[in-house]
């Protein structure tokens, strides 16, 4: 196995930019996970470190080795594509040693190494039917069995489950990580869904524009966000924003708008007030928000007043989409608190750790 290094890699596509100044050190033997939006640069980044793309100014290190211009074929890596790309004239068995024969590995060689996959994957009663008679998530097995075969020093995959239905994405991402625990092997795994980001990786490096945003473990980014973008990216329900003033009271700062007292403890709060320049972009986690009881707000002091817009039952708990002055919050709420579109309620915050102060024009985290 290797560790991968990424510095400083730059792309672009004629005089477009499609990556800038891109560095991670993926140590070996760990599990990180790209994750943005659509035409945020993931795959082309992937696809990089693969071979399949040349970069226009940086490097890439698989180990203690440059390969900037080695060929894909010598790079030791294993590719598993969004589309599975088998070969449809083929049957399992020959999916998956087809690229062992390119390597005139000998024939004793493959059948180990096939039905050693076959066997780790549950895939053993396939090997003869071709992927027309294979279902999504059995068709995704054999993609990754082809790259188990190879042994390579990395395994890169490209947004692999994202043609299989909730249920069995779920599935396949137990199996991915039993896979990764199984072979103590480097994995760099593309998603554009934060949630499998959030469950797969030791590590995540969001990316929006060419540009990784920040890299951290799921902890990191869900609770100490760099900027806006991440904060709203990482977490499901997303982050909710109200915009609010940085006021003086007393001895004290409170984020205020017309709907909205947001309260937080002295030394964020005064951090906030010394680097706010004017008003500030408030970020609100829906697992912290709550309704007022009668006693009013909870011990933080916040209170956010709002309409009820959309309740979206889920078994225990329920999503409530609250309207708070002109902007829109997701609370996550238990069933028993029984509530109905265009309710008037308050709500407030069970704990700091859910409130994030982002500057309203550069989108930096401010505390």
């Amino acid at each position: 196995m290797a560790s991968v290094t990424i510095t400083e890699v730059m792309k672009k596509f004629g005089d477009e930019p499609v990556l800038q100044h891109c560095n991670l050190q993926v140590d070996d033997g760990e599990f990180v996970v790209l994750v943005g939006a659509s035409g945020s640069g993931k795959t082309t980044l992937l696809r990089i470190v693969a071979g399949l793309e040349e970069l226009t100014d940086g490097q890439v290190m698989i180990g203690d080795r440059v390969v900037n211009d080695v060929d894909v074929k010598d790079r030791n890596i294993a590719m598993v594509f969004q589309n599975y790309a088998l070969y449809p004239h083929m049957n399992v068995y020959d999916n998956m040693a087809f690229g062992l024969r390119r390597q005139h590995t000998p024939k004793v060689e493959i059948a180990e190494r096939v039905t050693s996959a076959a066997k780790i994957l549950g895939i053993e009663h396939l090997v003869k039917r071709k992927p027309k008679q294979l279902s999504g998530g059995q068709r995704q097995r054999v993609a990754l069995g082809r790259a188990i075969v190879r042994q390579p020093s990395v395994f890169l995959m490209d947004e692999p489950l994202s043609n299989l239905d909730a249920h069995l994405r779920a599935e396949m991402r137990g199996e991915i990580l039993k896979l990764h625990r199984r072979l103590a092997a480097t994995f760099i795994f593309v998603t554009h869904d934060q949630v499998e980001a959030l469950t797969m990786g030791d590590r995540i490096a969001v990316m929006s524009d060419g540009k990784i945003l920040q890299v951290g473990t799921p902890d990191d980014l869900y609770q100490r966000p760099v900027n806006r973008f991440v904060g709203g990216f990482i977490g499901a329900p997303a982050m909710g924003f109200i915009t609010c003033d940085v006021v003086t009271v007393g001895d004290g700062v409170v984020l205020r708008n017309a709907s909205a007292e947001v309260y937080l403890p002295p030394e964020r709060a005064a951090l906030v007030a010394q680097r706010a320049t004017g008003p500030v972009s408030v970020g609100l986690r829906p697992d912290y928000l709550r309704l007022c009881g009668d006693g009013g707000p909870a011990g933080s002091g916040t209170v956010l007043r709002g309409i009820v817009e959309v309740v979206e039952p889920l078994g225990a708990d329920q999503h409530v989409m609250v309207r708070v002055g002109d902007a829109s919050l997701t609370a996550k709420l238990p069933r028993s608190d029984r509530l109905q579109i265009d309710d008037k309620v308050t709500l407030t915050v069970t704990d700091d750790v859910g409130v994030h102060v982002f500057d309203s024009a550069s989108g930096d985290a401010l505390s």
